[in-house]
């Protein structure tokens, strides 16, 4: 199973920075709740891989 590295649920103001991913992991945030808010994912080292945003999030609360 390739579980995310960050889990996030109704977060408000977060800054997610200077993240890498293990060998071999494929997603790198599952971002959910309709009360997330302001989200910012800053110089994070990804190499492909994914970040999921249910679709309870609102629009514009994620930025990559």
């Amino acid at each position: 199973m390739d579980a995310p590295l960050i889990r996030l649920m109704d977060v408000k103001e977060a800054l997610l920075t200077n993240h890498w991913l293990f060998d071999g992991s494929h997603k790198f945030a599952d971002i959910k709740g309709a009360a997330t808010s302001n989200i910012l994912l800053h110089n994070n080292i990804l190499k492909g891989a994914t970040v999921t945003t249910a679709a309870d999030v609102p629009t514009g609360t994620v930025q990559l």
